[in-house]
């Protein structure tokens, strides 16, 4: 059971269209009640006055301060999760592009940098080379696959 948790693409390719179908439905399904009740909570509760600019303001308005701080404080760890997910994902493929040549924390590193890099534009006004570029890399792969 444990293998089945940790090796989720291998659990999805032994399941089959029925159930992957059902549960990407499922799935939908609850992503478009929450998306609902998100969309209501700032409807009823925007104002001019007091703006709603994350879920912290929410969480605000009906508990107080703590959850305020709370939410910040749990979307700050959701980032760094997130963040380090794309890393470490990326850091591999680095290792593998490079078939081990490279020591895997250097990898890491690797995209760590580019990433400080790229995160540092402001606009992408000047950099839409680069979004063309990644659509056609995208189709080129895609072609050679």
């Amino acid at each position: 059971m444990t293998h089945l948790l940790t090796s989720t693409s291998w659990a999805f390719a032994q399941m089959g269209y029925g159930p992957g179908v059902a549960l990407y439905t499922v799935f939908g399904g609850f992503a478009m009640y929450s998306g609902f009740q998100l969309w209501k909570v700032f409807m009823y509760m925007d104002s001019d006055r007091y703006p709603m600019k994350s879920y912290a303001d929410a969480f605000f308005r009906v508990y107080g301060r703590w959850a305020r701080h709370g939410v910040n404080i749990l979307q700050a760890i959701q980032l760094l999760f997130t963040v380090s997910i794309l890393i470490l994902s990326n850091g591999q493929s680095i290792s593998q592009i490079s078939k081990g040549s490279i020591c895997f924390i250097v990898c890491l590193v690797i995209f760590m940098a580019a990433g400080i890099v790229v995160g540092q534009i402001r606009t992408l006004q000047r950099f839409s080379w680069l979004a063309n570029f990644a659509i056609w890399i995208n189709l080129l792969i895609l072609f050679i696959v």
